[in-house]
């Protein structure tokens, strides 16, 4: 009877096994979770207790090339942060995997393809975003508004009224592990 098993199961192996070839190649991308956070804050004698979301993005970059698609967040993540400030911005490569390229540049655009971490020409060369992704460390940001008349950038917690979409550029390790943590509050 545990032969015929043994017979019968790799009977099924060998009759349902997928060629390497016959699977999608990785393409690169991300896959977004919410998370709901409390912060205490102790200042002098009085605790303050803060509602805080995050957006996480894991992220593996292209067996090819190492890039990622740009990832604009679903309706379901928009809604999640809406009326919300952008606040802080963190990456880290994930544990377990490939780390990625040290000295990647990120930019978080709204929907009209402005840069929350203040590059001055939209989304082509970073501010805020560059280089923040390190391959064997966390490093974190403060979003930025580039002021064109002043010539002049200041941090700006951002209010969050549309779809945002995380793009990364100059990351080439293939296959790299990373994820990027956008954080929120209430004003």
């Amino acid at each position: 009877m545990k032969k015929l098993i043994f017979i019968l199961i790799a009977l099924c192996m060998v009759c349902f096994a997928v060629p390497a070839d016959a699977l999608p190649a990785n393409d690169g991308g991300c896959v977004i979770y919410q998370k709901k956070d409390k912060v205490r804050d102790t200042a002098g004698n009085q605790t303050l207790e803060m509602q805080t979301r995050r957006l996480v993005f894991v992220c593996t970059g292209d067996s090819g090339d190492g890039s990622i698609e740009n990832e604009e967040i679903s309706d379901d993540d928009l809604n999640f942060v809406r009326g919300w400030y952008f606040y802080r911005i963190e990456a880290y490569p994930t544990s377990g995997g490939t780390g990625p390229t040290t000295g990647a540049d990120v930019f978080i655009l709204d929907g009209e393809d402005m840069d929350l971490l203040g590059s001055e020409d939209g989304s082509t060369t970073a501010y805020a975003g560059l280089n923040l992704i390190h391959n064997s460390k966390k490093t974190a940001a403060l979003p930025n508004m580039y002021l064109l008349r002043a010539g002049e950038h200041v941090n700006y917690f951002w209010d969050i009224t549309d779809h945002l979409t995380l793009k990364v550029s100059g990351q080439t390790n293939l296959a790299a592990d990373y994820t990027i943590e956008l954080f929120f509050r209430l004003k």
